[in-house]
C-alpha cells in the first residue's frame, strides 16, 4: 500500500493505493474484494479520530 497527502483548500486529501492482488486467482480476487469492503470503514474511523484530534488541539490552543 502506498499513500500520499495533498493540500486541498483548508484541508488535506489522502490518496491511498493498495496493489499487488493477483486477480487471476480465486484467492487474489477474494483478498481484493475483502480489502475493498474494509477500506471505507477504516477511512471512516481515521476521519473520526482526526476530527477528534483537531477539536482537542483547538481547545488546547484557545487557552
Amino acid at each position: 500500500m502506498t499513500w500520499r497527502l495533498e493540500a486541498e483548500g483548508d484541508g488535506t486529501r489522502v490518496h491511498l493505493e493498495h496493489q499487488g492482488f493477483d486477480l487471476s486467482s480465486p484467492m487474489g480476487k477474494m483478498a481484493y474484494k475483502g480489502m475493498g469492503n474494509g477500506w471505507p470503514a477504516i477511512l471512516a474511523r481515521m476521519d473520526a479520530a482526526l476530527a477528534q484530534r483537531l477539536v482537542i488541539t483547538n481547545i488546547q490552543g484557545a487557552r
